[in-house]
């Protein structure tokens, strides 16, 4: 999310073009990721998970069972970092260092920010959570937005949490969503429902007919790093892309990190045994 973009109402009518693109994008390949290997979560137990569920008390939040809980933390992310003014934030990608920043200057923070505190605040208390980068078509629109999958254990399904406007998703049924099921409710024309999870009934940055359009604008591709620790000098991240945009199993290696671009969801997405630690 680029904080000049937040609120861009011109993208508002250009929603049947963002919907026609996933209609037109809306599988992906069934070629096996030639890569292998469960996606990387530290341990609950971990110095800097501990330190930041001591120090924020988020035991406080545990509800009865996994969903209310990860709806708990959702809810406190958005709150605790809700502040009139943007900031754009240099530091280390450390939920502590983080919320150092933005309580410390009263700034709000871009969803990526947001997405990296849920993410630690999550595995802190023993929920798996990934933090997932939601691309446009376009590989030139820097704008993406940042939205969290979380392990429910009960359900054995990942479900989606957007903390930087504390909102989840359902079905018509009130199923609560994961992102393949988001993006699969924009090409079938299914729009799902969509929650915020707040005690504000409005914050700065947020009206839910632009919220529609721009998670049709940003569902088109994802990324997410191989590891969930973010402050890590380099990393391997993986581009999940649909069918047609670009070819399988390509990789390409930056100063920084090793982009990895694959068509194979089942991978990305991750099974019940790629949670058990």
């Amino acid at each position: 999310m680029n904080e000049g973009n937040i609120m861009d109402n011109t993208i508002v009518k250009h929603f049947q073009t963002f919907q026609n693109i996933l209609i037109k994008y809306d599988s992906f390949s069934d070629v096996n990721s030639i890569w292998n290997g469960s996606f990387i979560y530290p341990s609950k137990n971990n110095a800097h998970l501990h330190a930041l569920k001591d120090k924020y008390f988020l035991e406080k939040f545990v509800g009865s069972n996994d969903l209310d809980t990860a709806k708990n933390i959702m809810r406190w992310v958005n709150e605790i970092m809700l502040f009139s003014e943007y900031a754009e934030y240099k530091g280390n990608n450390t939920a502590l260092e983080i919320l150092n920043f933005s309580r410390e200057n009263r700034k709000l923070l871009n969803c990526a920010m947001h997405s990296i505190v849920l993410t630690e605040a999550l595995l802190s208390l023993g929920i798996i959570s990934r933090s997932i980068q939601c691309l446009p078509l376009d590989p030139i629109d820097n704008d993406s937005h940042f939205i969290n999958i979380v392990y429910i254990n009960k359900m054995k399904k990942w479900i989606a949490l957007d903390s930087a406007f504390s909102t989840y998703f359902t079905d018509k049924d009130e199923n609560i969503l994961n992102l393949h099921e988001i993006r699969n409710a924009y090409i079938t024309n299914k729009l799902p429902k969509i929650h915020r999870y707040t005690r504000f009934s409005q914050s700065i940055g947020f009206n839910m007919d632009w919220y529609i359009v721009y998670l049709a604008k940003n569902l088109f591709r994802f990324s997410c790093t191989h590891s969930a620790s973010f402050n890590e000098k380099s990393n391997i991240i993986y581009f999940l892309e649909p069918l047609g945009y670009r070819g399988d199993n390509l990789e390409i290696k930056t100063d920084d990190n090793i982009n990895r671009y694959i068509g194979d969801e089942k991978y990305f997405w991750g099974n019940i045994h790629d949670c058990e630690k």
